[in-house]
């Protein structure tokens, strides 16, 4: 049988650079990002909540998805057992809420980012496009970690979106603006390389590829507030002593340019689901309200609504869950100095 072929079908496009910019803000305001991500919240939830899939997709409703699905792949996926056993529900479950987490940080940054240069009629578009390097949002976020530098949050909600000239409203403005300085600095500190470096095992969750989800060490020494520490042959043992919640592994990386050859750790991180899928709710709420920020800029003169958060604040989140972001760090390559005599 003949198969059918891959086309790329030819495009008009606007050849001007209005029409351009036109053309990438409306892609840009299709979906927001917020959204997208809250929905992959509902997801994990729903997943976890799952062991067989027999009476879950409507297998007799041919407009289904799994009827769909299944018509196209000539066959049903097995319903009774699991694809493996390599992953229970609870560690997927647990590394998915991790990788969302992760995303959703990540993606926040980014809106942060690009939102400290706005122009009026422009969307974020471009400037996203932009951001080849993880140097991109690393150097920027910097400055959300000096407390002095706090009026960039601030320059991040337009005037007029709060009604400052009544007590109630200037103290709404005050606790949402209180609420994203928090949270984007806590944010900051998670990603940042110098500091927690969360964003460490990104790829490696994305591919499923070495990572290995633990259900044998599930605790951690180091909070989020502190780098992460290498931690002896002992304690590493003795990890499993102080456990309290599920977490995932990872190869990272050591490398500068000092080194002719990279070293290796073994990274654990603390991924309580509650905890990661918490934060990543935190994290696309800011979202939704940096997004719409943008529309307001974006269309200059049309009404938009806004929607935004003043709590909870990191410190109470975090205390209500016991469980924040740690991690804790096995070595198991050092890294090779240049010109070191062998």
């Amino acid at each position: 049988m003949e198969m059918p072929a891959l086309k790329i079908l030819p495009v008009s496009l606007p050849a001007d650079q209005t029409g351009y910019e036109e053309l990438l803000k409306d892609h840009y305001f299709q979906m927001d990002p917020g959204e997208y991500l809250e929905r992959r919240m509902w997801g994990i939830i729903a997943m976890s909540r799952i062991e067989k899939l027999e009476d879950v997709w409507g297998e007799d409703d041919p407009s289904s998805l799994f009827s769909q699905y299944s018509r196209i792949l000539g066959k049903d996926m097995d319903k009774l057992n699991a694809p493996g056993d390599t992953l229970t529900t609870r560690t997927l479950v647990a590394t998915e809420s991790y990788a969302l987490m992760q995303h959703s940080v990540e993606t926040l940054l980014r809106l942060y980012v690009v939102a400290q240069e706005r122009e009026p009629g422009v969307s974020p578009m471009s400037k996203l496009l932009a951001m080849r390097s993880p140097r991109a949002v690393r150097d920027p976020i910097k400055a959300l970690l000096d407390e002095r530098l706090i009026p960039n949050v601030r320059r991040l909600i337009p005037h007029g979106i709060f009604d400052v000239n009544t007590e109630d409203g200037r103290n709404v403005y005050k606790n949402h603006l209180r609420y994203l300085t928090k949270w984007l600095s806590f944010f900051a500190e998670f990603y940042s390389d110098d500091n927690f470096a969360g964003a460490r095992g990104n790829n490696q969750l994305k591919h499923g590829l070495t990572v290995s989800p633990r259900s044998d060490l599930l605790a951690s020494f180091v909070a989020a507030t502190e780098p992460p520490t290498t931690m002896t042959e002992e304690e590493w043992k003795a990890a499993t002593a102080v456990i309290n919640a599920d977490s995932i592994s990872y190869t990272e990386t050591v490398a500068t340019k000092l080194h002719s050859e990279p070293g290796y750790n073994l990274r654990t991180d603390n991924a309580d689901p509650a905890t990661m899928l918490a934060l990543s709710q935190v994290a696309s709420s800011i979202c939704k309200s940096l997004w719409q920020v943008s529309k307001i800029f974006a269309y200059p003169g049309v009404q938009a609504e806004y929607t935004f958060n003043w709590s909870p604040l990191p410190h109470d989140l975090l205390k209500r869950s016991g469980k924040p972001p740690r991690a804790m760090r096995k070595v198991l390559k050092e890294p090779v100095l240049r010109n070191t005599v062998q």
